[in-house]
């Protein structure tokens, strides 16, 4: 059985801008989602934002967040590689 407060790292697949401040960030992700769920973002030592889950697919793997650069946790989000995801919750590394 899965522990979901055991960080899982999760490769970020592609990111593509979208407009001047807005990225589509695609996210390998092995987990069930339903439609509405959102993902808490935490990165430490600069904060926390929830995002919403615009898009997945659950045969292919992936999950698409729609993230808009507006603040410390969104501007520092930019500048990761991967990210780890707990259950709901993913940290960016």
């Amino acid at each position: 059985m899965d522990n979901v407060y055991l960080p899982k790292p999760y490769e970020i697949l592609s990111v593509e801008q979208v407009t001047s401040i807005e990225w589509l960030f695609k996210v390998k992700y092995d987990k069930k989602v339903s439609s509405g769920q959102f993902i808490q973002i935490s990165i430490p030592k600069v904060g926390e934002a929830p995002i919403s889950i615009a898009n997945f697919d659950e045969k292919e793997g992936w999950i698409d967040f729609l993230i808009r650069k507006v603040g410390k946790v969104t501007d520092e989000l930019f500048n990761k590689k991967s990210v780890i995801i707990y259950s709901s919750v993913f940290v960016a590394l």
